[in-house]
């Protein structure tokens, strides 16, 4: 079965939309025919059919996680959005379902960028993720087959104007950071950016802080985790040594990290949030974009609400199950699926 060596509700899934040819309409109809009738609707609006494809894919990684770790068929499976058009899964589908009890615990998310389209899920741990093609934005036409120590004129001035763009993203040790690689090739330093873009994104989905958050009060940590030792896919993966903190205090104990280099221009950040209780007994996770002071700066966490908003479903946080279970988180490695196997699980099941 697809999802059989996997943990069941712990899943890590990358799919490359560049599989379904543009003349693979048949198989599209078969896809689309899975999911329901509002998102048939909003999927069959995108103007360009490569767009519909890779939203229809983030749908059927949805549905085949669901499926797999509520024990639900695919055919009764239903879909609902939130008012920012967040998906969350109709509770009334599961009613009577004897194997949906990991229902209230099942946190999913998923990403595109790129070809690439991404998901992942976790039981008992909120979890986000998010992938980055860091020769996309804004239209970055980078050579990538220079890798001396000093890019080419042309391309240092289109990195000088991409990472201007996007400079309020960075704490100020991050920014400097990003400051010392500035004679290095444009590989190296596009995929910094996008290890410190990708880290933030998936922190704040799964925080569920919302993206009016400002990221630069994050403070990601690479120095213990270079990027000769992210593993590239498919491979095992280890817990990526990140620390993280926000306004200044460390919060890396309550968070766990995976990253993985999908090929030279895209890269995957998974996050974990380890601990939720301590997060909302004291937490730094305030939604306002100034810097609390330090006596306010670990007062509240937020309201299930915006949990789902962030396409989190997590309702317990009882520090027994958390003890028990986090002895047994240990990070996944990849499972690259083709749109066709998907879509065959879900027919099937």
């Amino acid at each position: 079965m697809l999802l059989d060596n996997a943990p069941l509700g712990r899943y890590r899934i990358v799919v490359n939309a560049n599989e379904w040819k543009e003349t693979d309409n048949d198989e599209f109809e078969r896809a689309i025919a899975l999911v329901g009738e509002e998102e048939q609707e909003r999927i069959r609006k995108f103007k360009f059919i490569k767009d519909a494809k890779t939203a229809l894919i983030g749908r059927l990684i949805l549905n085949a996680m669901a499926v797999k770790t509520l024990g639900i068929r695919n055919a009764s499976l239903k879909w609902k959005r939130t008012d920012k058009g967040k998906p969350f899964i109709d509770p009334a589908c599961v009613d009577g379902i004897s194997t949906a009890n990991h229902y209230s615990n099942f946190s999913y998310n998923i990403s595109h960028s790129g070809h690439w389209v991404v998901g992942a899920s976790e039981l008992e741990f909120p979890i986000g993720i998010d992938v980055n093609d860091h020769g996309l934005r804004p239209n970055c036409k980078i050579d990538f087959d220079e890798f001396d120590d000093v890019t080419a004129e042309e391309n240092f001035e289109i990195l000088k104007s991409y990472f201007s763009t996007f400079k309020h993203i960075f704490s100020p040790p991050e920014a400097k950071h990003m400051e010392s690689l500035r004679f290095k090739s444009g590989p190296v330093r596009l995929l910094e950016f996008s290890r410190f873009w990708t880290s933030k994104e998936s922190f704040v989905k799964v925080s569920g802080l919302g993206f009016n958050f400002d990221v630069a009060r994050l403070h990601f940590d690479f120095s213990e985790y270079h990027q000769s030792d992210i593993p590239k896919m498919p491979t095992s993966v280890m817990a990526a040594p990140i620390k993280v903190s926000v306004d200044g205090k460390d919060v890396s104990s309550e968070w766990m990290f995976e990253q993985f280099i999908l090929d030279r221009y895209h890269i995957v950040n998974v996050a974990i949030r380890t601990n939720p209780e301590s997060l909302s007994n004291s937490s730094v996770y305030s939604s306002s974009s100034s810097t609390p002071s330090s006596s306010t700066s670990a007062e509240h966490i937020l309201s299930s609400g915006e949990k789902v908003e962030s396409e989190i479903i997590h309702a317990s946080l009882d520090s027994k199950v958390y003890k028990e279970k986090i002895e047994h988180l240990h990070p996944l490695p990849l499972l690259l699926l083709k749109p066709a196997d998907i879509i065959k699980y879900l027919e099937e099941n």
